[in-house]
Formats: structure tokens, C-alpha cells, sequence
């Protein structure tokens, strides 16, 4: 039976590398969030699609597609440590993915491992049409759980943390699965 505080996770950072935020910073630099959010966000919407995105890096950044596809495959290896262990959170605690993500991307990167089985639920910004760090996505999350108990977020992304706790949540940065083990042990949870 399932009890305790409800634990929402981020997906990329979190289950597998972040693709395109690490290969932005791979080729252009520390500081090409603004440039990777113009290609991304208009997916993570929902409003155009991955093969879109892609096209347009080939066309606007002169990019090969077939190389982009494998680095980002490289990138995305999911990490099964990370799984298994939330797989097994979920037999006694709620939990849920709270991920901005284009259509298909989750499904492409998690194909024949124990992903799905992860979660109650899944949240993703193309189908609600909300992204992070806006406030409304956090917010429609609250809504949809009605929480009665302690509600924790786990992101890799310090700017996806205020909104998550205006709306409510207790917002916790994640540094891995070791840090992660740590901290559900110190509140009890594990």
C-alpha cells in the first residue's frame, strides 16, 4: 500500500542525460541555454515536432542530422541504476514525472527498459502545453494530485526549482542517485 509524501521527478538529468541541454553546452558554450530553449521549447509545447527541430538545427546551424542523432543517442543513455530504484519507490510511495519533452523523445530514449513502470502518472509539457520553469505547469501538477501529504520535486535544473515551490512543493535539486538515497533516508522516506 502506498503512503508518505508524493515524489515527483524530472526525466532528463534525472533518468538518463539531458540530450539537448548537453549538446548545446558541448557546442556552444556554457552559457547556450537562451539558444537551446529557441530550438526546444516550441516542441516541448507540443506546437512543432523532434524531426522539426532537427531540420531546423541543419538548416539554421548548418548541423549534420545523422551525426545530431547519434550524439544525442550517445547522451540519452538511460541510467537503469536510476530506474530500478524509483521502480521500487513506487511500491510504497506515489510517484510521478514531472518532464518538459517533445513528443515521442521519452519513448525513443526508454524503449525496452523498466521506465514506464516508474510512475503513476506522467506529466509532459507537449501534451499539457505548459513548460518549466513557468509557474502554470507547476500548478496544474498541484491541482491534478490534490496532495494531502508533502509533495518533493526532484529536477537536475536549479530553474525549474521557484515555480515548483510557489505552487507547494518542496523543490530538491538532484545530484545524482547516491545524494538522492541520501536525502529520502534523512526525511524518512527510505
Amino acid at each position: 500500500m502506498k503512503s508518505g509524501p508524493i515524489l515527483v521527478f524530472d526525466c532528463f538529468g534525472v533518468f538518463c542525460g539531458d540530450p539537448m541541454v548537453e549538446f548545446f553546452r558541448r557546442h556552444y558554450g556554457p552559457d547556450s541555454a537562451p539558444l537551446k530553449d529557441s530550438f526546444c521549447d516550441g516542441a516541448d509545447l507540443g506546437n512543432v515536432s523532434f524531426d522539426d527541430v532537427i531540420r531546423r538545427m541543419h538548416d539554421e546551424l548548418g548541423l549534420d542530422i545523422p551525426t545530431v542523432l547519434a550524439e544525442l543517442k550517445e547522451i540519452g543513455k538511460p541510467n537503469l541504476d536510476m530506474i530500478q530504484f524509483v521502480k521500487e519507490l513506487r511500491k510504497t510511495h506515489p510517484v510521478y514525472l514531472l518532464s518538459n519533452c517533445m513528443e515521442g523523445l521519452i519513448e525513443h530514449y526508454f524503449e525496452g527498459t523498466n521506465f514506464f513502470d516508474c510512475f503513476d502518472k506522467m506529466y509532459r509539457s507537449y501534451e499539457l502545453k505548459l513548460i518549466k520553469p513557468y509557474p502554470e505547469i507547476y500548478q496544474y501538477v498541484m491541482e491534478d494530485l490534490h496532495p494531502a501529504v508533502e509533495t518533493f520535486f526532484f529536477d537536475d535544473n536549479p530553474r525549474n526549482l521557484p515555480g515548483a515551490e510557489n505552487a507547494g512543493m518542496t523543490a530538491v535539486v538532484f545530484e545524482g542517485i547516491d545524494p538522492l538515497k541520501d536525502f529520502l533516508a534523512k526525511k524518512g522516506i527510505l
